[in-house]
Parts: structure tokens; sequence; C-alpha cells
């Protein structure tokens, strides 16, 4: 529950122009009083990957019916270090003709990410 709840909180500290990635939220919390009427104080960090926002609804119209070639392309256009088009479930020469049908996921490389202070 505590970590659900920082996971929570975390989307108002984004800076503006950025957007939480789909990596998974990294929390912790110690607790460090327990009261017998079953109140708790405790400490807590959560971490989570941040990166320039971009327009995911323009994206998938863009991507939508195109050749997996095109979508590629398009994809490196974007200001991010590289894209993977993966289908299921086969893979077809063309992307879905219903946008709503395509899934994009936005992940940092924790690897390659470097902290920032």
């Amino acid at each position: 529950v505590y970590k659900r709840q920082m996971s929570a909180a975390l989307p108002r500290h984004v800076p503006a122009g950025f957007l939480m990635t789909d990596n998974p939220v990294q929390s912790e919390f110690h607790v460090i009083e327990a009261a017998p009427d079953g109140h708790i104080k405790f400490i807590g960090t959560s971490r989570a990957f941040v990166a320039p926002k971009l327009d995911f609804e323009k994206i998938r119209t863009k991507l939508t019916g195109t050749s997996t070639a095109s979508a590629r392309l398009y994809l490196g256009t974007l200001p991010v270090e590289s894209a993977t088009v993966k289908e299921k479930p086969l893979s077809l020469p063309w992307l879905p003709l219903i946008g709503s049908r395509i899934n994009l996921r936005y992940v940092v490389d924790p690897v390659s990410a470097k902290p920032s202070r």
C-alpha cells in the first residue's frame, strides 16, 4: 500500500515537458514509529525515469496503416535513442489500420541512463 501511494505521488514531481516512462517505479520505505492504535510513521523514497514528452496520439496517427519499414523510419526521427517495432500475434508487412491497436511504450535503458544531479 505504501509503495503504491509513494508511486502515485511521483507524477506531481515530473518537470514540465517531461513524462514518466514505462519503466517500473523503484520504491523502498522503513517504518520509524508504530503506535499501538495502528498509526505508523515511515520514511521512504521512490524513483522513476523521466524523458522528454512525446505526443503518443500523433505518433499512433502517423503509424496507423503504414508499413513496418516506414514505421521504423518515422520512429527514427523522434528524439529517442532507439525504437523497436514488435508485432503480435503474427508479423505482417503493415501496422494495424486502427490506431487504438498500436501500443506504444516509452522505456529508458537503466544501464545506459545517466543519473541527474
